[in-house]
């Protein structure tokens, strides 16, 4: 289902501040697990960045639908970086169709979607084959966005994983054929790869 902010949504502002300041609170004390948010609440003074570092608080706090309610009640349009939030989080917590569903809207709203909104559904990709991630870069290509390091990060541990260690190899050859730095991930996951298959004693 596309995730689409319903625009006639609003609350009364009384509650709005006591709930959203409630939830604050809550999720200030991080020396007790992370009760049941308000079922209402939505920031004081509504903007793209309010609602986003809501939505990032939530998801840290592990309350998915309490992100999702947040981003379809949106009281304006969605920006790319409140889809990035979403489809980041729909990721990491193994929504994958969701995650899908979040960026296919995100392309079909005529944002422009940044490295950042790519690179966050490539971490949706863990079951995908490499040929549809090495599609997806492509796409991304298209669209005007440079890979950096974390997208290529994703690459090389999917090639790893699937015991291409070689071909992770190559990547990094791009990644620095294109001035982007591999970081100590690129080079862990690698030797992890390396492990996996029995092979440590062949690194030079």
């Amino acid at each position: 289902m596309p995730f689409r902010p319903t625009l006639s949504r609003r609350c009364p502002h009384d509650r709005k501040l006591t709930s959203f300041l409630s939830v604050v609170a809550s999720l200030a004390d991080s020396s007790s697990p992370s009760p049941s948010p308000p079922a209402g609440a939505v920031p004081v003074a509504p903007s793209p960045a309010t609602y986003g570092a809501l939505m990032s608080a939530y998801s840290r706090a592990g309350h998915p639908d309490v992100v999702i309610r947040l981003f379809r009640s949106l009281p304006f349009p969605p920006t790319t970086p409140l889809f990035t939030t979403l489809i980041s989080f729909l990721a990491a917590s193994g929504r994958h169709r969701d995650a899908c569903d979040a960026f296919s809207s995100l392309l079909n709203s005529g944002l422009r979607p940044t490295t950042s909104a790519f690179t966050a559904m490539l971490k949706s990709h863990g079951a995908a084959s490499l040929e549809s991630v090495y599609r997806f870069f492509g796409t991304m290509a298209a669209a005007g966005c440079a890979p950096n390091a974390t997208a290529y990060n994703c690459l090389i541990w999917m090639l790893c994983d699937s015991q291409r260690v070689e071909e992770a190899w190559g990547v990094l050859d791009c990644m620095l054929e294109g001035s982007i730095y591999p970081t100590v991930r690129s080079y862990t996951v690698i030797l992890h790869g390396y492990y996996k298959q029995g092979r440590i004693l062949e690194i030079e």
